[in-house]
């Protein structure tokens, strides 16, 4: 992703449909195995993509992407916000993200999610994040009850966290300071 970055004027990926994260960072990696993690189930689920021409959407993964929502819903004051930012390229800056060591880019997602994009205000961190992918007693399908998952952050750097500790008492997938508080404002 840094890469992508650096050679990308500072944005990140964008989130678009089609044409989704996976395709943009795949010039950086030689297989799409890079997208699995070993300890992941045997088939993670994927989504629907057009496996032809954007073939590493359609492969198996392991990972979900933040979708920087609470930074988009200051840039555009209008409810179809989500329609505009998926169509038109627009993606968050690197210099937008005020606390990058602290802020999540890329999470475990949960093995039966075909999602590609954290949306934090529809609670996917509870239903398509695993937050306990690594853990010596996992507990239910979304291995609730401990362990912790691997995250990468906005810095570059990747690190175990926590069950939980990614979503309080900071919301590490948020960027503006009414969302990364504990709690955020209340969904719509």
């Amino acid at each position: 992703m840094m890469m992508y970055v650096d050679e990308n004027d500072g944005r990140y990926c964008p989130r678009t449909h089609p044409n989704r994260w996976p395709s943009r960072l795949q010039d950086g990696f030689r297989t799409v195995k890079i997208l699995l993690c070993p300890t992941d189930g045997p088939n993670p689920a994927t989504g629907s993509s057009d496996t032809n021409t954007w073939p590493a959407d359609a492969a198996p993964r392991s990972y979900i992407y933040n979708s920087w929502n609470d930074f988009y819903r200051t840039i555009f004051d209008f409810a179809d916000w989500r329609t505009v930012v998926s169509s038109n390229e627009f993606a968050i800056r690197q210099s937008n993200i005020p606390q990058p060591s602290e802020t999540c880019v890329f999470g475990e997602k949960d093995t039966t999610s075909t999602h590609w994009y954290l949306d934090y205000e529809r609670y996917e961190d509870i239903t398509q994040l695993d937050q306990s992918r690594h853990s010596s007693a996992r507990k239910g399908a979304s291995g609730q009850g401990g362990g912790g998952s691997n995250y990468t952050f906005a810095d570059g750097s990747a690190r175990f966290v926590k069950f939980g500790r990614t979503v309080w008492p900071v919301n590490m997938w948020a960027t503006t300071p009414e969302w990364r508080n504990a709690g955020g404002p209340t969904a719509p």
